[in-house]
């Protein structure tokens, strides 16, 4: 008799078939990073814009209360063409450009408190000169919003902070 060696035909589909599987458990695993990832960035891109935004409000770069700005879905400032108001609102109803992708909205709102602010100057003199004065806090939002199909919006970040406004 001969001696016969190797694998058989069975044994040779049975171990591409378990390949198979392996492979596509691990692919699906690609996928999900994949996935995971675009969320990750979309999501720091989105605080960074948001935060970004707050900073020039609240640090009197703009004398604008609100501020709305488009991007793409990389993130690339677009500029579109404003709506008679001044500003796209939050309508489904309302069509925005294919090129956008994320919007990002902050506004501002007085605040009824008020908080007492001291100034310590010199005079002339040298000497101190103390007044007091009342300022208004204002509450600035921003939110970021993910345009999905069907003009749906998705928040996927949100930041709030205050803004002190002396009065007189």
């Amino acid at each position: 008799m001969r001696d016969e060696s190797g694998f058989s035909l069975l044994e040779i589909i049975l171990s591409i078939a378990a390949l198979t599987l392996i492979s596509g458990f691990i692919l699906q695993m690609f996928i999900s990073s994949l996935y995971l990832n675009k969320k990750a960035y979309d999501l720091d891109m989105g605080a960074n814009a948001a935060e970004q935004a707050l900073e020039m409000l609240k640090g009197g770069e703009t004398t604008d209360d609100t501020i709305t700005q488009y991007f793409d879905g990389q993130w690339g400032r677009i500029t579109v063409e404003q709506e008679e108001n001044g500003v796209y609102g939050h309508n489904v109803n309302l069509i925005l450009p294919d090129s956008v992708k994320f919007v990002l909205t902050v506004s501002a709102a007085e605040n009824s408190m008020t908080e007492s602010d001291v100034y310590t100057s010199f005079d002339t003199g040298g000497g101190y000169v103390i007044s007091a004065g009342q300022s208004i806090i204002y509450r600035l939002d921003a939110c970021v919003y993910e345009i999905k199909g069907n003009n749906d919006w998705e928040e996927i970040a949100s930041l709030s902070t205050d803004k002190y406004k002396p009065t007189g």
